[in-house]
């Protein structure tokens, strides 16, 4: 008896909690340089959007800017902007 009391109170626990769906892709960019490097820009239904630009600057390397941003469960916007090279990654959250 008690196992089925479990069993019902983990399945009401389960069935009772919400999925989010899978945002859809609202709009999508991405190109390719060739030697120039690449850029994309990617947005979603749930708000998400993120954005990338790579170019050659230097010797051998790749020199990486963008951005992405998502909308929290409270509604609140948090992007981080970031850019990428020979002295690493640096992102900056901006809140």
């Amino acid at each position: 008896m008690i196992r089925i009391i479990v069993l019902c109170l983990a399945l009401n626990i389960t069935l009772g909690q919400k999925e989010k769906a899978m945002p859809e892709i609202l709009r999508q960019e991405i190109n390719h340089n060739g030697d120039n490097g690449y850029n994309f820009d990617i947005e979603t239904s749930d708000g998400s959007k993120f954005e990338e630009r790579g170019d050659f600057k230097y010797k051998g390397g790749l020199t990486v800017r963008g951005s992405y941003e998502f909308v929290d469960d409270d509604g609140k916007v948090h992007k981080v902007v970031y850019e990428a090279d020979e002295r690493g990654f640096r992102p900056t959250i901006l809140d």
